[in-house]
């Protein structure tokens, strides 16, 4: 007996939804008259989309009214006896990153979930580890405050161009990306 209030609850939210929605019957305005013309049409292409910016090495992007994020230093290492390699042959990539938090709240980062490195054909590079980099920038972050370190990748010996991504929001579209040369 306790239940059903919540079923005649369920019953009529979803009567107000099914009412409150547009069908196309219901899509009655005022019909559009075409304007003549004394050319016949030409076909248009569709318009392509705004090309992302890519920003350069040094420097800092705003990235939404979250982080300010700086790109700096990145060297190519040769895999010492303690790096972890999966190819033999390849090498590792440092990128040097400092981001602040620039919001009113803390915010957390993921260097290896928001940051992606592809090399020229598109390709994402995994991460891996070098004695010689700093920790990557990983954690909360307090509002108005850095946090900075490495991200470390492995890439084959003969690539040079590449770019870094970063996903602000893994739930929204959108990138920020640098052109990364090495």
């Amino acid at each position: 007996m306790r239940r059903l209030p919540l079923y005649f609850a369920l019953i009529l939210a979803s009567l107000l939804a099914a009412c409150g929605s547009t069908s196309p019957s219901s899509n009655q305005g005022s019909a559009i008259t075409p304007t003549p013309t004394t050319q016949p049409e030409q076909p248009t292409a569709t318009p392509s989309p705004t090309p992302l910016a890519h920003f350069k090495v040094g420097q800092t992007v705003q990235v939404g009214n979250v982080w300010q994020i700086t790109v700096t230093k990145p060297q190519r290492v040769t895999p010492g006896q303690y790096d972890y390699i999966k190819k033999p042959g390849d090498v590792i990539l440092v990128i040097s990153v400092s981001l602040k938090n620039i919001s009113s709240g803390e915010q957390t980062v993921y260097s290896y979930g928001q940051f992606t490195l592809r090399d020229s054909t598109g390709t994402a590079a995994s991460p891996t580890y070098t004695q010689s980099a700093q920790q990557p920038p990983n954690g909360k972050v307090e509002a108005n405050m850095p946090i900075s370190g490495d991200l470390v990748y492995e890439i084959p010996p003969g690539e040079h161009h590449f770019t870094l991504a970063f996903e602000a929001n893994l739930f929204v579209p959108g990138q920020t990306i640098w052109d990364i040369t090495a």
